[in-house]
């Protein structure tokens, strides 16, 4: 039609803006632009700089559509039909000219390919690294007014081998390409196989979808739904939706806002959504909800017209950069906002005819472009734009922006020229090597673990304050035992070559942790890596005195052991009597005497020696314990009780140390102090373990030698009458008595401080008193009475025997025993007046 022609013909008027220039002299700053004012506030200080001019090639009728966007790569600027791709720093630059207007584009996730929408409706596909457009093609109906662009919106969305790609137009419909194969479109350009670059062309999927919710002004992408800015307000398009449910909005996807005009959705935080509107107020919405956080406009004589968010991956930090209009003095300015607090760190005056470029994460210099008119006859028409960076004025700020990006080359190169100090430098990148080295992180292949740790050798190498390093080196936790201790020896190293200025903490520090590493190597032995990592960073941490305790808990006595003798330094403070108590209620009943001993023959000298006092307890514990091995170790008992209670015996001996490794004199006498008061007081525990290992002997003999099994709580009766009843209570035969009597009970009652006629007397009237009452069950004679004849002739009493014969005939059962005859006989014959009373019983017998 006649208006589509007279549309064309002014398009193809227009001026092209091709004319670039890379080499600026920044000397023509105030000469082109005059003076600038800026504001710096809470002590930032920025610099701007011009990085590149791009002028047109013949006169401006009007001020072109410009949409500038950076990523990783490029910094790519549309003006009019002219896309220029330049790199990161703007010193090169390659124009792509279109016949119509760029109205928007995006870059990929692999920042290799660029969407861009035309003013005309249809779509170029453009390859970066050769900076070619590989295919392009008419979508949608172009607009009929040339200042309301075609496209209001493109992004992609997914992953590099599953890509999709979205161009919105101002009247709500939404193209759609998905399963576009970014990587392998790449390999095939790369290698120049157009089969495949057909086939993956083939297997692209375009998608329409229309909506009737208005001029739709802006569109972004959240998960599993679109989000419109329309002239109304946002609302929400749910992916798979048909038309008709859009017709009719529910009031949970839609937000009232008029006049949107732009969404982006934060990176680093994408629970969160900036909105403009018209009137020049942020807004910052819930994708989920579309409920509105915040509203924020600048103060009532100024307008926001432009804004995009700087932010840094891995970081929640948030910057605006915004462009602002006041109204009153018709000035615009260009702002760094810090967010949520909105406040001013920078503030410069611009031409009024600027934009921002969209920066991608980790920017280091965020630009603006800015026009400029040579027309005074047309001031309001643009004859230059105008590439600015702008970078941080202080070069600390700037050194410690990069340090905040993890560029540690660019930031020493950046220190050098400076002559700023290196060591932050040196910090952060031990930081992040340490970060990459954790165990806990998926190794990556193409930097391995060895590289890494070479590299932070290297960097911690170059830093001066060793303070810093041996504190890193001791806390690292890297993947394997073996990595740790080659960084502990670097550390060892450093410290060596330095000895004159480093301190003897350090080196103990350094010393001690390596010390640490081969007890845990010794203790633990080998295992999945992840899981020694684990247990090696809290051993660092665990004193080693409660290994030890833990250790004796668990049965593991050479683990204990090993603890006690390699780390006993670092806890022979901590060690009291009570403590003592406690390690050695800690050792299982269950373990064997072998081991109990292998570790108290190391422990106690040891306790002995730090805690003299602990004597005492050591004394009790044994004697308790030696108790126990009665019911737990039966067909050893006694034999095993004896050999335990000696063995401790006999590490509680004091021996003195001569040369170096003689202990102080104090410590020797009050060990040996200790000793004698305990083995001189007769109730003290050490005299009870002497006495239990007498008491063990003498049952070991009995066992041994008679056969008697005699409690040990009743050997160790304190009325020693009981324990001789006892054993003779044993005895069943006669000919076991002489045995018995002339081998161990005769010395024993001796030792017992006893009489052995009284004794004897005591035991055989108390035997006949408890069976006087059976005498009538029994035909024939008595089952004491062998017993008795047997122990008469130890009697050697003329008082205590006739007594005893006399009780004895008394209760003979008649007709006496050829035993008890004798018996009487014997008492007859003996010069005491009972022989007369022994006499009449005999003449007794025949009346009874």
């Amino acid at each position: 039609s006649l208006l589509q022609e007279n549309s064309s013909r002014m398009e193809t008027e227009r001026a092209i803006w091709n004319e670039i220039n890379t080499d600026f002299d920044p000397e023509e700053e105030t000469a082109n632009f005059g003076t600038r004012h800026a504001l710096e506030a809470e002590g930032n200080l920025y610099e701007v700089v011009t990085l590149a001019t791009i002028e047109p090639n013949g006169p401006v009728l009007s001020n072109p559509p410009i949409c500038a966007s950076a990523s990783p790569l490029h910094c790519v600027v549309a003006v009019d039909c002219c896309l220029s791709i330049f790199n990161t720093t703007c010193s090169e630059v390659t124009p792509l000219l279109f016949p119509h207007s760029v109205n928007t584009f995006a870059f990929s996730p692999c920042s290799r390919f660029l969407l861009a929408g035309l003013q005309n409706g249809s779509m170029q596909f453009v390859y970066l690294p050769f900076k070619k457009v590989l295919t392009g093609q008419p979508l949608a109906q172009p607009s009929d007014d040339l200042d309301i662009p075609t496209f209001t919106s493109s992004f992609f969305t997914g992953d590099k081998d599953r890509a999709s790609m979205v161009l919105v137009t101002h009247t709500g419909q939404i193209f759609t390409f998905s399963n576009v194969e970014l990587e392998l479109f790449h390999r095939a350009l790369t290698a120049g196989d157009l089969e495949s670059l057909k086939g993956a062309q083939a297997r692209i999927e375009t998608d329409i979808t229309s909506t009737t919710m208005g001029i739709v002004n802006s569109c972004v992408t959240v998960p599993g739904s679109y989000l419109l800015a329309t002239e109304k307000g946002v609302a929400r398009l749910v992916l798979g939706e048909e038309d008709e449910e859009e017709e009719n909005v529910d009031e949970d996807d839609y937000l009232e806002l008029d006049d949107c005009t732009k969404m982006v959705v934060s990176r680093s935080d994408p629970t969160t959504v900036f909105c403009l509107d018209k009137a020049g107020k942020l807004h910052t919405v819930c994708p989920t909800t579309l409920v509105r956080f915040f509203t924020w406009s600048p103060d009532s004589k100024e307008v926001m017209e432009d804004f995009v968010l700087l932010e840094d991956e891995g970081s929640s930090e948030v910057k605006l950069l915004v462009l602002t209009k006041d109204k009153m003095k018709e000035e615009s300015y260009f702002q760094i906002l810090e967010f949520p607090s909105f406040t001013t760190t920078y503030r410069l005056a611009v031409s009024w005819f600027s934009k921002l470029v969209v920066a991608p994460l980790n920017q280091d210099t965020p630009m603006v472009l800015e026009g400029a008119s040579e027309d005074v006859l047309k001031p309001d028409t643009v004859t230059r734009m105008r590439i600015r960076g702008i970078s941080e004025g202080v070069p600390e700020a700037r050194l410690a922006r990069l340090l905040k990006r993890n560029k540690f080359e660019e930031a020493e190169k950046f220190a050098t020229s400076f002559a700023l100090d290196k060591e932050q430098i040196y910090r952060a990148k031990s930081a992040w090597l340490l970060d990459h080295l954790s165990p806990w992180r998926q190794e990556d292949m193409a930097r391995p673990h060895k590289q890494l740790l070479e590299e932070l050798k290297t960097t911690l190498g170059h830093m001066l304050d060793l303070d810093y390093v041996v504190e890193l080196c001791v806390t690292a936790a890297l993947p394997s035992l073996p990595m740790t201790r080659e960084l502990l020896l670097f550390a060892r190293a450093k410290i060596e070559n330095n000895v004159d200025t480093i301190s003897e903490a350090l080196m103990l520090r350094v010393g001690n942790t390596l010390h640490r590493l081969e007890t845990f190597s010794l203790v633990q032995g080998e295992g999945e890596a992840s899981s020694l990592v684990d247990q090696w960073m809290e051993f660092t941490r665990a004193c080693m005195l409660n290994m030890v305790e833990q250790a004796l808990t668990q049965g593991d006595l050479s683990k204990a052991l090993l603890l006690w003798i390699r780390h006993q330094a670092e806890f022979k403070e901590l060690l009291d009597t009570d403590q003592i108590s406690s390690l050695l209620e800690c050792i299982p009943d269950s373990q064997p005497c072998d081991s109990v001993l292998h570790w108290l023959r190391q422990f106690i000298p040891d306790s002995l020696h730090i805690v003299p006092g602990c004597l005492p307890v050591m004394a009790t514990w044994a004697v308790e314990a030696v108790r126990r091995l009665e019911l737990g170790k039966r067909k050893l008992w006694p034999l095993c009780g004896l050999e335990f209670a000696q063995a401790i015996l006999e590490t509680m001996t004091f021996t003195k140390e001569t040369g170096e490794t003689a202990v102080s004199d104090f410590n020797q006498f009050m060990t040996l102090l200790t000793l004698n008061q305990q083995r001189a007081e007769p109730e003290s525990p050490l005299s009870h373990l002497i006495n239990l290992i007498n008491s063990l002997k003498d049952l070991l003999v009995l066992h041994k030698q008679f056969r008697i099994k005699v409690k040990l709580a009743e050997f160790l009766d304190p009325v020693k009458f009981n324990v001789i009843s006892l054993i003779l209570d044993w005895v069943t035969s006669p000919s076991e008595v002489a045995p018995l009597m002339d081998n161990f009970l005769s010395k024993f009652i001796l030792r017992c401080d006893l009489e052995i006629n009284k004794t004897l007397a005591e035991y055989i009237t108390n035997l006949l008193d408890n069976t006087n009452f059976t005498w009538h069950w029994h035909i024939g004679a008595a089952p004491w009475e062998e017993k008795v004849a047997s122990l008469l002739q130890y009697i050697t009493s003329v008082e205590d025997k006739s007594d005893v014969i006399l009780e004895a005939v008394k209760n003979a059962p008649v007709p006496w025993s050829e035993t008890i005859t004798s018996i009487c006989e014997v008492g007859s014959s003996l010069q005491h007046r009972n022989s007369v009373l022994i006499k009449e019983q005999a003449s007794l017998v025949s009346v009874k």
